[in-house]
């Protein structure tokens, strides 16, 4: 190829280039799925995934619910001998998180901006399962 041919194509090179860059460059974030840190956002099925033997456990509401259901018949059984007993308030399945929700590592830049990179920390009430 002659100088007058290579010109040219390196021209037509530079313009796909810087091209490109300008496509992968940061856009707006008025509505696309970014987050604005060049990740998508993690989607319910990597937030909750859904494993084979969760349908022969107890979800951690479930949990819950049935320590509050022995915890009211604790305090019929102690109010019978004479005894106060504090029943903890019922759960709230609103707060609960999915069980494997960091099951594969963090996938959410919001849940790594609150908590790091390491295990979050544990309620007492997440103890007791």
């Amino acid at each position: 190829m002659n100088r007058r041919g290579l010109l040219p194509a390196a021209g037509a090179l530079c313009a796909a280039l810087a091209l490109g860059l300008t496509a992968c460059g940061a856009g707006d974030d008025a509505g696309g799925d970014a987050c604005g840190d060049g990740f998508l956002p993690a989607g319910e099925q990597a937030r909750a995934p859904a494993l084979p033997f969760e349908e022969h456990t107890l979800s951690p509401f479930e949990m819950r619910t049935l320590r509050y259901a022995e915890d009211l018949l604790v305090r019929d059984c102690m109010r019978a001998h004479g005894m106060d007993w504090e029943v903890l308030p019922a759960p709230d399945e609103d707060t609960t998180d999915p069980p494997h929700r960091r099951r594969y590592g963090v996938i959410e830049a919001r849940m790594a901006e609150r908590y790091g990179y390491g295990p979050v920390p544990r309620s007492a009430d997440e103890v007791l399962l």
